[in-house]
């Protein structure tokens, strides 16, 4: 009798999500915009800020008369930088480009400039053109400078090597100089022998260091994610609308009398939210190591927050919707409510409590920062209690009492 009784209320909630997997896709093209619409808003969006932070990257020119191996390392390293958008031309088109404002500042490498830094030469022959409008030349010069001083301290360790060892009359060979020298230049990677120690807010990973390229990769991986989360988040909150839908249309006294438990009918209407969640996630995890190649380290923990956040969203969405009685009002909440969750992640003031209650928030610090089980542990809690808190004020708002 017992497993009879179980059996038949696996049977109703079955049903249950399945009648409400039938309502939400009333036709083909809707499962297909459930599953593309959200991946090319992200694609969309992602994209155009990606051409946004290009464009607004300093714009520099070189032009490269002494073509020795120094020169080119110099040029190297500028166009390692983040910050600089690199075009190498020739002097000409350099001079052009600084004075139609189209390069905010240009780079002169002239002849002989590998023979003065040999020589010990710190006023290398290096000439750095700028109009009125240049604002990024002292940026410039610093890099051009610093690797400049780099050359020349390799420079005069591989001298003063040698000259020790022949004052003590120690051996010294046609590879001693070259050794010296390449030992010296090894003492500024990955991190230069001197420098100011910096922190970016908003504050994601306190006490650590990254390299160029690793920052870079971090701040797409941290900007993907929160258009992904906000997405997400937007596109379930709009799959827990069947809350209002079933009060218009008076579905859950049907429901109540054919035999439907609250349990059942909280269950079953949210699981087909949640199997379209996990449909995105598996596209959404696709573009985020499509776009962002490096987030294959970190893609366990992500696709671990990543499902926790869908669960969070989804049971937010159905507490938000359970207090209107229109969609169009519960859509501008949702809109506003994802919007503000959203920019307080970007922001990210990391002050507590408040840091720990924002999705986004969490979502980032378990993927991207330094505290993933702690990130986890409250996003999880916090999924919960909307779990229980939802299912609540659903069953109190529709009169369930059995």
């Amino acid at each position: 009798m017992k497993e009879e009784r179980q059996g038949d209320r696996m049977k109703r909630l079955l049903l249950m999500i399945r009648l409400r997997l039938k309502l939400t896709l009333t036709t083909k093209t809707s499962l297909l915009s459930f599953v593309l619409l959200p991946v090319i808003t992200v694609l969309f969006m992602y994209t155009f800020y990606d051409i946004t932070v290009e464009e607004a990257r300093i714009p520099v020119v070189v032009a490269d008369l002494d073509e020795t191996d120094y020169s080119e390392r110099v040029i190297e390293k500028l166009g390692e930088n983040r910050r600089i958008r690199l075009e190498v031309t020739d002097e000409h088109t350099m001079k052009q480009l600084v004075l139609t404002n189209e390069a905010d500042s240009g780079i002169l490498f002239e002849p002989g400039f590998k023979d003065e830094i040999l020589m010990g030469e710190k006023n290398s022959l290096i000439h750095v053109y700028q109009s009125e409008s240049s604002l990024g030349v002292p940026f410039v010069k610093e890099i051009v400078a610093s690797e400049v001083m780099r050359f020349i301290s390799n420079y005069q360790a591989a001298e003063r090597t040698v000259e020790l060892r022949n004052k003590y009359e120690l051996e010294v060979d046609s590879g001693t100089w070259l050794e010296a020298w390449e030992y010296t230049d090894g003492q500024w990677e990955p991190e230069p022998l001197m420098s100011v120690a910096a922190t970016e807010l908003p504050l994601y990973k306190p006490g650590t260091g990254t390299g160029e390229g690793e920052r870079a990769a971090e701040d797409g991986l941290r900007t993907l994610l929160l258009l992904i989360s906000a997405v997400l988040m937007l596109f379930l909150f709009s799959l827990a609308y069947w809350v209002i839908e079933d009060k218009e249309q008076n579905f859950q006294k049907r429901f109540l009398l054919s035999g439907v438990k609250p349990w059942q009918y909280f269950i079953g209407s949210s699981v087909p939210a949640l199997l379209l969640g996990g449909l995105q996630l598996v596209f959404l995890l696709g573009l985020l190591v499509y776009l962002v190649p490096e987030s294959g380290v970190w893609i366990g923990p992500a696709t671990l927050m990543l499902v926790l956040y869908v669960f969070c969203s989804c049971y937010l969405g159905i507490l938000l919707a359970a207090f209107f009685r229109s969609k169009k009002y519960a859509l501008l909440m949702g809109i506003a409510v994802v919007g503000i969750l959203t920019t307080f992640s970007a922001v990210g003031v990391p002050v507590f409590p408040w840091n720990y209650v924002a999705p986004q928030y969490l979502l980032i610090e378990g993927v991207n920062g330094s505290s993933f089980f702690e990130a986890a542990i409250y996003l999880g809690v916090i999924t919960v209690a909307l779990f229980f808190i939802s299912f609540l004020v659903v069953r109190w708002k529709y009169g369930f009492r059995s």
